[in-house]
């Protein structure tokens, strides 16, 4: 009896830490509206404490291993953008106020062809809009097209210059004092951290579907947890940040991060919770990211599907989409899909130049880094006033630059006067 009971004591025990410690499929939750891009595992079995650094840093170690291996890129991707419209998108895109409801969205789809030499940390991008137009979500109204875009730039680590087809300009409220111009074409120069602040599609930077900055996050968990920041945030990883594997039915290994995220004082929606998964058959790149709230609706997912070219592994498809934590509708959804890649091939350097963005001599660069309006000529800028500058006649330009030459000499001889004085002095003092 005693023996009996013992052993259904243990099997009780066994079956519960293969509950606690096995996680199945329905823990995952993905979106129903979503198929996987990878056929996630059903169990997973956790990573012992004392191998979560060494499991962190073989997990890191591939995106960082093939970024490094590109030294430039060219290619075009096939962008799907669906974002719900509210009143700030509505005055963007031209919607009438009235018009705005919950299922409203703005659906764009384009081709964003780039050129990239990662090294120098130049990029080339140019933007062609095949569709645009305003949808209903449950398709039964539609408006007409609003507008179309071809526009093109260049992104370094000092600047970031672009250029529309359609910008061509007679005024620049930059002059307001300038006589009119003959429809001239303007690009415009701005910090390069500009890129990072806009809210409109085109520009999006095609290195992000290569260097996935949420990755980013993992490497910064694993600092803390060599102990490169304060004990209390070691202690807090260690506490919420938990690793998982798995094998599927092929043999290749799978392995999960799960991060518990503890709200801020003034969170309303609660705990949230971060899972991100990483695939053998990849390279071990990442392959899928679920970031959810306590309820387990969805906040944001993220899927890459990844192809190796040329030694290097690249992604062939992503998809980002965002929802809204209290409701659960979605509020942004952008897939990209790769149309054609290659890495590591040697660029044009004109492909970085003023003539790449369709600029010709004549044509008006406004650049608002230096707060100063050139003008091409050879595919350089001349500066032709800086902002708000009086306008002044070819007549007021010579008599100016002749009364400064008149003065500058005045000065010159006065100091040569003083300076022959102070000599003739000295003399007689000796």
């Amino acid at each position: 009896m005693i023996k009996r009971n013992l052993i259904t004591c243990l099997l009780f025990i066994v079956l519960f830490l293969e509950n606690a410690l096995a996680l199945t499929a329905d823990d995952i939750y993905f979106p129903k509206q979503e198929e996987p891009f990878y056929s996630l595992p059903t169990t997973w079995a956790p990573i012992a404490e004392e191998n979560k650094i060494r499991t962190m840093q073989m997990l890191v170690a591939p995106i960082e291993g093939s970024f490094q291996k590109i030294h430039s890129a060219s290619g075009e991707f096939y962008v799907e953008y669906t974002a719900g419209v509210n009143a700030n998108l509505a005055k963007l895109v031209q919607v009438p106020e009235k018009m705005i409801s919950e299922n409203l969205f703005r659906k764009i789809n384009f081709t964003l062809a780039f050129e990239s030499d990662l090294r120098k940390k130049n990029l080339f991008r140019s933007l062609q809009v095949d569709y645009d137009k305003m949808v209903m979500d449950d398709q039964s109204h539609t408006l007409k097209n609003i507008a179309s875009l071809n526009s093109s730039s260049i992104v370094t680590s000092k600047e970031l210059i672009f250029s529309e087809d359609a910008n061509r300009f007679s005024t620049l409220p930059e002059l307001p004092d300038f006589p009119e111009m003959e429809n001239k074409r303007v690009a415009w120069r701005e910090p390069p951290e500009i890129v990072n602040n806009r809210q409109l599609f085109e520009y999006i930077d095609p290195c992000e579907c290569y260097d996935l900055k949420l990755w980013g996050s993992v490497g910064y968990l694993l600092r803390v947890l060599k102990g490169e920041f304060s004990k209390k945030e070691q202690k807090i990883v260690i506490e919420n940040v938990h690793l998982f594997e798995s094998v599927d039915d092929k043999g290749a290994r799978w392995f999960r991060l799960t991060q518990k995220i503890q709200p801020s004082a003034n969170d309303e929606n609660g705990k949230r919770e971060l899972n991100i998964f990483w695939y053998e058959d990849v390279g071990f790149h990442p392959v899928c990211s679920l970031y959810l709230t306590s309820a387990h609706e969805l906040i944001n997912l993220i899927q890459v599907r990844w192809e190796k070219v040329d030694e290097v592994y690249f992604p062939t498809e992503s998809l980002f989409m965002v929802c809204d934590a209290s409701t659960g509708k979605l509020s942004f959804r952008r897939k990209i899909t790769r149309k054609k890649i290659a890495v590591n091939q040697s660029i044009d350097p004109q492909k970085f130049t003023y003539s790449a963005l369709g600029l010709n001599d004549g044509d008006l660069l406004v650049d608002r880094i230096k707060q100063t309006v050139y003008t091409i000529q050879n595919n350089k800028p001349v500066k032709l006033a800086k902002f708000y500058e009086k306008y002044q006649t070819p007549y007021e330009r010579s008599v100016n630059t002749f009364r400064f030459i008149i003065i500058g000499i005045g000065i010159l001889l006065m100091a040569t006067g003083i300076v022959l004085k102070f000599l003739r002095h000295k003399k007689r003092v000796n």
